[in-house]
């Protein structure tokens, strides 16, 4: 947080640390700006093509002195085939869908899990009381060929839809959250969560779905590939709450007495 140039500038960042974080309002300030970054989407096995990049919010809050907010920076997506190659990736924290397990974790390709949102409220009120929310980015699917993970986005116009999978038998992509509904897919989001990717067939070693980014409204997980050595489908992005910049390769918030700016 940082106050207007020609005075005192007061500027608290925060960064992932896996829980919730509190920062109270300092005394005499009534209007705090705040930026926030959502987390990023895993990569799927054998993928070379990484999840998409969380959102960027910012917003000017209206505070009051001693006011304590609530701050819950989002995780990364974790990768697909961490431990054995057909096991999907863990979703990022705060609302990230897990990647898609392969039916078969020796030979298949497990999804990148979605990337969890940023979001910053008062402290004690519902996820819904939030002041701004950044989207995570959709992890990638499975395979070489698996398709990408979608970008958190503001814009209802293909908003941080995934890609599907190359190839015959590739698996379509989940869909990003948008400003009235969650995104959908191998399975859908929801309100503040992102679906998981879809699991491949028992015994088929398939490239398995990217995990959906959370959000607002949280994308959708991709489709798992259909066959043997098929591509998975990339997860949907999660939605943001405001956006005024580009999606960035780091997560975090940062509050500001009265501006902030990311990390």
């Amino acid at each position: 947080m940082r106050a207007p140039r020609g005075t005192d500038a007061t500027t608290k960042r925060f960064t992932y640390t896996g829980g919730q974080q509190f920062f109270a309002v300092p005394d005499g300030v009534t209007s705090l700006h705040v930026v926030a970054i959502g987390g990023r989407g895993g990569t799927g096995a054998g993928n070379s093509t990484a999840g998409g990049f969380g959102g960027v919010a910012t917003a000017d809050l209206a505070v009051t002195p001693g006011q304590i907010l609530l701050v819950n920076v989002g995780g990364n997506g974790g990768n697909g085939g961490i431990g054995q190659r057909g096991f999907g990736g863990a979703g990022g924290y705060n609302g990230g869908g897990a990647g898609g397990n392969s039916g078969d974790v020796v030979l298949g390709w497990g999804g990148g899990g979605g990337g969890g949102l940023t979001d910053v409220r008062p402290a004690g009120s519902p996820f819904l009381s939030f002041f701004l929310v950044a989207g995570g980015g959709g992890g990638s699917g499975g395979n070489s060929g698996g398709g990408a993970g979608g970008q958190a986005v503001q814009n209802d116009l293909n908003a941080g839809n995934g890609s599907a999978g190359s190839g015959a038998g590739g698996g379509a992509p989940g869909t990003g959250g948008t400003s009235t509904s969650a995104g959908t897919g191998g399975n859908d989001g929801g309100i503040g969560f992102g679906g998981a990717g879809q699991n491949s067939a028992n015994l088929v070693a398939a490239g398995a779905a990217g995990g959906g980014g959370g959000g607002v409204t949280g994308g959708g997980g991709g489709v798992t590939g259909s066959g043997g050595g098929s591509n998975g489908g990339g997860g949907g992005a999660g939605r943001d709450s405001a956006r005024t910049r580009a999606p960035r390769p780091r997560t975090g918030a940062t509050c500001g007495t009265p501006r902030a700016f990311p990390p």
